[in-house]
């Protein structure tokens, strides 16, 4: 008996819910395991953490390091550490700036213990995509549209403030040694320093605005906007949490309505582009 490969082995029903929208998105993130608190930094108490920005839509999820001996270089973390305190007060608002450098120095100097992911806000995408999530349970498949994907990647700025705090301690330490020399009276050469002014001429287009590209300006913009929005707390549950497994029952609707297709198969195939019409020639 000749078996048919492309005949269907079987037919699943399919149910499409809203009943999560706009709440469900997914999260995209460059690591080999899941995001799970290690054994060491979960016996100290220390858990997942997560906020966002609405308005610009910036989602950040603070994961604890292994701390432990035989696995962390505790004078690089403290060195690290330093470049963490200087984005965090750069960050903050000025109050808080004050209240951080009113700290001792044993208080502010705390190793990086911890890696932060950042989703990359894209101007000019779509908000809502097209993408499903598929839960398929006994014989059913249940799909729901999706909102949002969130790419996350470990966010470096910690770098970017510490090489910032050693230039300025090495333009401190080079101020004191001008002083230095100045005291004990070294002959020093005067440089003349004029002030140069330069305009940009426009290219006569839209374009240009000020010396700057509408692009360029639409992007500062936007990164001022991101950068002056507050962060709002987010409750982190993990796939253990009752929570959690409240929100995965819910995927699963308790009410059903059939829908009828109001199209037929004819007016389907006619919308398929480059599609022939069929001919009634025998």
């Amino acid at each position: 008996m000749d078996v048919d490969p492309d005949a269907p082995i079987a037919t699943i029903p399919i149910h499409l819910s809203n009943s999560l929208a706009p709440y469900l998105s997914i999260h995209q993130f460059p690591l080999l395991t899941q995001l799970r608190v290690p054994t060491s930094a979960e016996a100290a108490g220390r858990r997942i953490k997560a906020r966002h920005k609405p308005k610009t839509g910036i989602v950040e999820v603070r994961l604890p390091l292994d701390t432990r001996t035989d696995v962390f270089d505790a004078g690089r973390g403290f060195e690290l550490g330093v470049g963490r305190e200087a984005e965090d007060a750069e960050s903050s608002s000025t109050s808080s700036r004050r209240k951080r450098k009113a700290r001792d120095d044993d208080d502010a100097s705390k190793p990086l213990d911890e890696v932060r992911l950042v989703s990359q806000h894209m101007k000019g995408t779509k908000q809502r995509t097209t993408n499903m999530i598929g839960v398929l349970r006994g014989d059913k498949l249940y799909l729901h549209p999706l909102e949002r994907t969130y790419q996350l990647r470990p966010s470096l700025d910690y770098l970017d403030a510490l090489a910032a705090k050693e230039k300025e301690s090495r333009r401190g330490r080079g101020d004191e040694d001008d002083e230095e020399e100045e005291e004990e009276g070294e002959t020093r050469v005067k440089r003349d320093v004029r002030e140069v002014i330069g305009t940009v001429k426009g290219s006569g287009t839209d374009k240009e605005f000020g010396g700057m590209s509408t692009v360029r300006k639409e992007m500062l913009v936007m990164m001022r906007d991101e950068k002056e929005e507050k962060w709002h707390d987010l409750e982190w549950n993990d796939a253990n949490a009752p929570r959690a497994n409240e929100l995965y029952e819910s995927l699963f609707p308790h009410t059903e309505h059939v829908l009828k297709s109001a199209t037929n198969l004819g007016d389907v195939l006619r919308s398929i582009k480059g599609l022939s019409e069929p001919t009634t020639e025998p």
